[in-house]
């Protein structure tokens, strides 16, 4: 939604985003398996309004460290280790929900692994 807020001669234009659960109700299928990479930091904080955006899908997280940029080899090797239990039959959604380096350790991820699903 948009709106234009004008005080004077000064206008600016002002852009309301959708909620989370919103934004994503029309995308997501019920039965789509959701992982999300995310910090520490995040995860405490978000926990609780991830899970009500997601009520009729299995969540799995992988929490990553707390460091800025956590897109290193360390990191992903057990990322990958984390993944392989997940069966390769199903279909994935990777949400990355975190710092610069969680977004590019996630997409890359999500490209190289043999699990289908989305970013």
């Amino acid at each position: 939604m948009q709106l234009t807020y004008q005080r004077q001669d000064l206008t600016t234009q002002i852009t309301y985003g959708k909620p989370l659960a919103r934004s994503i109700e029309d995308v997501l299928p019920d039965n789509r398996h959701v992982i999300i990479l995310t910090n520490q930091r995040y995860y405490d904080q978000f926990f609780q309004k991830i899970q009500q955006a997601f009520p009729t899908n299995d969540i799995d997280w992988y929490i990553a460290r707390n460091q800025l940029y956590c897109n290193h080899l360390e990191e992903m090797m057990e990322f990958l280790q984390f993944l392989g239990r997940f069966p390769s039959s199903e279909r994935y959604l990777f949400i990355a929900f975190g710092n610069e380096g969680v977004v590019q350790l996630t997409g890359f991820l999500q490209r190289t692994v043999m699990l289908s699903g989305e970013f």
